[in-house]
């Protein structure tokens, strides 16, 4: 049995998974062909407990109503007791049990299972278990990682320190974590993106630019900036909620999980992140969708796309100079976006599956 200690799981298509969600969806769902799976995580939808039972997958869930300051606490609290009570205690459980899989939040709390001579696998797809890491996080969260620091920093570094792989999701994040691990043995598994591929939208010379979830710590600035450059051109953001942005171009639409009707309302996508973003699966998204997309030089962003794509320096006159760029020459867009359609190649659902298999065999 693989068994995965999740702090979170829901359905790929549930509005507003993330792409940690939709990335553990699609692995269990191809690894329960070949291995039993089970999973323990708090707060599973009772339909979504239904399909992973019809599917042969052990589920161990309780609907939890911890609030803060101390829901996190306590959440992890009832992780605890249910390593050590249940699973633990259940011989069936044990001599079954071949690896197990933890994630941000989770990884330090299975030293016991440790003992059974299980392989111990660290999926890695952002930053929360490295606590020094300055993400761009809001004041909230840098106080709660300061008190997540002083009581779990110890145990998250012996995690790594002694996990048998450690599965992450682009080579920035592989060199990322070398930093802090350098003995580490690292996987990267690139999340399965198989969005049908569609041919290239030309490029009007008043194109609608687009951005997904503005933020500060994903670039929202040069998003206005850019619009204020560009009062005859249409920017739409996409959002669960609207903001209010004081120039009249910045129009909002709503949130689409379905990505090809979010596609269509733009011409040029861009991802303008001031932080080191670990992967980008919507700039994937966006280019087999045959929408052009505009990346920072940050994080696992260049991994995505062709370099003509990617915005060297996080400034104002820079973005422009690349945004005049696919509006003016056609041709080199066309090449940069087919290079790009190569690269995405690696991310396809198939690649995936196969790499997969090879680190969870």
């Amino acid at each position: 049995m693989i068994l995965f200690i999740l702090y979170e799981f829901v359905a790929s298509t549930q509005k507003g998974a993330s792409g940690g969600n939709i990335s553990n969806y699609l692995l269990i769902d191809k690894l329960r062909h070949h291995k039993k799976i089970g999973i323990i995580a708090p707060n599973i939808p009772i339909a979504l407990v239904k399909e992973l039972e019809s599917k042969g997958i052990f589920v161990i869930t309780e609907h939890l109503k911890f609030k803060p300051p101390f829901g996190g606490f306590k959440t992890r609290q009832w992780f605890k007791n249910t390593i050590d009570n249940l699973i633990c205690n259940t011989p069936t459980i044990i001599s079954e049990l071949e690896i197990v899989v933890t994630s941000n939040g989770t990884c330090d709390l299975t030293e016991k299972l440790r003992k059974n001579q299980t392989q111990q696998y660290i999926l890695c797809r952002a930053f929360e278990d490295f606590l020094d890491h300055n993400a761009h996080y809001p004041l909230k969260e840098k106080i709660r990682r300061i008190f997540k620091k002083i009581y779990t920093a110890k145990k998250i570094s012996k995690a790594y320190q002694t996990a048998d792989r450690i599965v992450t999701n682009s080579e920035f994040m592989k060199g990322f974590i070398q930093n802090y691990y350098p003995e580490a043995n690292i996987s990267v598994l690139y999340p399965p993106i198989d969005v049908p591929l569609k041919k290239l939208k030309p490029t009007p010379s008043k194109p609608r630019i687009g951005i997904i979830n503005p933020s500060t710590r994903k670039g929202e600035g040069i998003f206005l900036l850019l619009a204020k450059h560009h009062p005859d051109v249409d920017f739409i953001y996409f959002s669960q909620h609207q903001k209010n942005y004081p120039l009249e171009n910045v129009k909002f639409a709503g949130w689409f999980s379905d990505r090809d009707k979010l596609f269509t309302q733009i011409d040029i996508l861009i991802a303008p992140s001031v932080w080191s973003e670990p992967f980008g699966r919507v700039s994937v998204e966006a280019i087999r969708s045959g929408v052009p997309v505009l990346v920072s030089n940050i994080g696992g962003l260049p991994e995505t796309v062709d370099q003509m794509f990617v915005v060297s320096e996080h400034s104002i006159q820079c973005w422009n100079k690349k945004l005049n760029w696919l509006i003016t020459y056609p041709t080199e867009v066309e090449a940069a976006w087919s290079h790009s359609v190569m690269r995405s190649m690696k991310f396809e659902q198939k690649e995936h599956d196969e790499k997969a298999l090879s680190i969870f065999s």
